[in-house]
């Protein structure tokens, strides 16, 4: 409401004291509907004032628009209408700046309406214009510190910095120091390589007032640019000391650190960002999977991360995001045990999710503790006993453990508690390739189209389905249909890329094989066994019969049974 009344206390002094003096005209009639009643002493100044309250009161900026050009109309010089017509919103800016110069050029003695014809100028480009007009304001009024803002800033984009310099000089002069101006005065200074006046300039702040933070971090980032790194170390200590609590500061000193490559000084001061009350946790959080998810970083500063964690512990010791990164601080270092420890000690808090269990059946099997394998996934499908990842990692256990028909009634029995079509997908999926296992393939191919069903784009299912037709040599089109859809979906994929590569062997396509089968090659880097066999086959196909051999004994090196291998030659060369 203040702003309003003072708004209107401006406007109505410019409508009265400009208006005063003119001589009365009768009012044009606007459009239909929205007409000022005439009367002899409906004056100019009088329909000006209502302009300005359709404008300031009743929020109408079309009328009071229309308003002050029905006014123009009449008289040309009529300043205070020209004035408002330039500043109205939407109006185009060369319309504005012949507004702005009629009301100028009818009132050369009004600051406002010089002020804001120069502002219009500027906007427009024309600073040899703007120029003289910033020197006439100037005159009004020596000691406004946008003027000599606004000049400074026309000498910066003319790439005139000494011009500038010199104005921001005369304004310190008049008004003493800013401290905004000192800091475009510095980035000048730095910018035409006048390093000493630039420290110069910040140092006579800082003795001005040296507990002023700001001061002390441009002075210090001032050392740093023309590097005199250690009075810059110094200087953002002596800004910290200032004001402990100043979170800028802190994070200015721990970029500055890092800059320079100092990691020992950057945690130092991460661990006191890190137990700023004022920080929070999401930032915090956020810092930290920063560190974790550069991996050379994260190896060369571990120890110094993990103090990070354990901050983070003591004030959020139930927070599962917190618990997870420290489980995988603990992993990452090899210390499987101490992880799964850990993450044992949250499995009875009442925020434990299916992932917990998840992560601690990974570390079980790197530790091969099958007794605790299997304690933990039946924890954890008594919490979520349809959580689809534990089911899957409980039934290959079993296939493991039991057989392939546990672990097929198991998954049987939970697809009939599931809701989602991916879960169900993942399920049928998963019977499909226990089936194969046993040599069943009516029903495991019955089962992959069941998981399709579910989820067309399931990659796994449409690759293990493909690969096991082309073993068959049936559907040897379709296969190759659903082996080029599981690449798509999952590029890079060696194993992937290795089924459509044998498809297209079985289907005769070997030049075609040869080339993604090369691409699988890459992407496992030649160490699965199976794809080197498979190439070798290939190679034998394409009468490349000398390398067909080298990547059979490749394959073999690789972990492929020797005699199997010797057995599967002896076969390919008596159907040559």
């Amino acid at each position: 409401m203040r702003r309003v009344f003072y708004t209107l206390c401006a406007l109505f002094f410019v409508a009265v004291s400009t208006a005063l003096s003119a001589a009365d005209h009768p009012t044009i009639p606007l459009n239909d509907g929205d007409r000022v009643e005439r009367s002899d002493s409906n004056s100019i100044s009088r329909r000006h004032v209502e302009a300005v309250k359709s404008l300031t009161i009743k929020k109408d900026t079309l009328r009071a628009e229309r308003l002050w050009r029905d006014i123009i109309a009449e008289r040309s010089d009529y300043a205070p209408a020209l004035y408002n017509l330039s500043k109205l919103p939407g109006i185009r800016v060369s319309e504005a700046e012949r507004f702005a110069r009629g009301a100028y050029e009818a009132d050369t003695t009004n600051k406002w309406y010089l002020e804001n014809y120069t502002y219009i100028v500027h906007r427009l480009g024309d600073y040899n214009r703007a120029l003289q007009l910033y020197n006439r304001l100037l005159v009004f009024d020596s000691k406004n510190l946008m003027t000599y803002y606004y000049i400074m800033d026309i000498y910066s984009r003319r790439n005139q910095p000494y011009s500038a310099i010199a104005i921001l000089d005369s304004a310190e002069l008049r008004m003493g120091r800013n401290a905004y101006f000192d800091k475009i005065k510095t980035e000048l200074l730095l910018s035409t390589h006048q390093y000493d006046l630039a420290i110069d300039v910040c140092r006579r702040a800082v003795v001005d007032d040296p507990s002023d933070v700001d001061a002390l971090i441009l002075l210090a980032t001032t050392y740093e640019k023309v590097k005199r790194d250690s009075l810059a170390y110094a200087t953002y200590e002596q800004a910290y000391r200032a004001d402990t609590t100043r979170i800028e500061t802190i994070v200015d000193i721990i970029d500055f650190n890092i800059r320079r490559g100092d990691a020992v000084e950057q945690f130092k001061y991460e661990e006191k960002l890190f137990k700023h009350e004022e920080i929070s946790f999401e930032l915090k959080l956020k810092r930290l999977y920063g560190f974790v998810d550069n991996e050379d970083f994260y190896r060369n500063n571990y120890f110094r991360i993990g103090g990070l964690i354990n901050v983070l512990l003591k004030e959020y010791p139930t927070d599962r995001d917190v618990i997870r990164v420290n489980t995988l601080h603990l992993y990452t270092a090899g210390m499987f045990k101490e992880a799964r420890d850990f993450l044992h000690g949250h499995l009875d808090d009442d925020n434990v999710s299916p992932h917990d269990f998840t992560v601690i059946t990974i570390l079980d099997r790197e530790l091969q503790d099958l007794d605790a394998l299997l304690s933990h996934l039946e924890r954890g499908l008594k919490l979520f006993p349809y959580n689809i990842k534990l089911l899957d990692s409980y039934a290959q256990v079993l296939y493991y453990s039991d057989g392939p028909t546990s672990a097929i009634k198991l998954l049987r029995d939970a697809a009939k508690g599931l809701k989602s079509s991916e879960d169900l997908s993942i399920c049928w999926g998963r019977i499909g390739d226990f089936y194969h296992s046993i040599d069943n393939d009516k029903e495991a191919f019955k089962a992959y189209r069941k998981a399709l069903g579910y989820n067309i784009e399931n990659a796994e299912v449409l690759n293990n389905y493909a690969y096991y037709l082309s073993l068959r040599d049936e559907q040897l089109d379709i296969a190759l249909e659903m082996s080029q859809m599981a690449i798509t979906l999952e590029e890079n994929n060696y194993n992937y890329i290795d089924t459509y590569a044998w498809v297209l062997h079985r289907l005769g396509r070997n030049e075609e094989a040869k080339r993604y089968m090369r691409q699988a090659l890459v992407l496992s880097q030649q160490s699965d066994a199976s794809l080197l066999a498979h190439f070798g086959d290939i190679l034998w196909a394409l009468g490349e019969k000398s390398m067909a051999e080298i990547y059979w004994q490749k394959a073999v090196d690789a972990g492929y049974d020797a005699t199997v291998m010797a057995e599967h030659i002896s076969q390919i060369k008596q159907n040559k």
